[in-house]
C-alpha cells in the first residue's frame, strides 16, 4: 500500500493491491466521506460519496493502470495510489 499524502492522522486501507474486480475501502474512524478516483493523467474516473466505514467499490470496468483514490472526511483527506491489471 503506498501512502503518497497525509493531512491528517486518519488511517484508511485500501486492498487488495494490485486489484483485479473489487477494492475494499475501510476507514478505520467513520464519519462522512466521499472517494475521488482518477488516473494518472488527472482525468476524473470515480465521485461517490461512503455510506459506511466498509465499502467494496467494483473496478472490474477501469481500464488497467495505475489510479489515485483521495479520500476525504472530517478530519483530513489521504491519496492512495492503487494498480488496477
Amino acid at each position: 500500500m503506498n501512502v503518497i499524502k497525509f493531512i491528517s492522522p486518519i488511517e484508511i486501507s485500501l486492498y487488495p493491491n494490485p486489484a483485479k474486480q473489487n477494492i475494499v475501502v475501510k476507514l478505520n474512524e467513520f464519519n462522512k466521506a466521499s472517494l475521488t478516483v482518477y488516473d494518472l493523467s488527472g482525468r476524473l474516473i470515480l465521485n461517490k460519496n461512503l455510506d459506511s466505514s466498509l465499502t467494496n467499490l467494483n473496478v472490474s470496468g477501469f481500464a488497467t493502470g495505475v489510479y489515485l483514490f483521495k479520500i476525504k472526511t472530517d478530519k483530513g483527506e489521504v491519496i492512495k495510489r492503487i494498480v488496477k491489471q
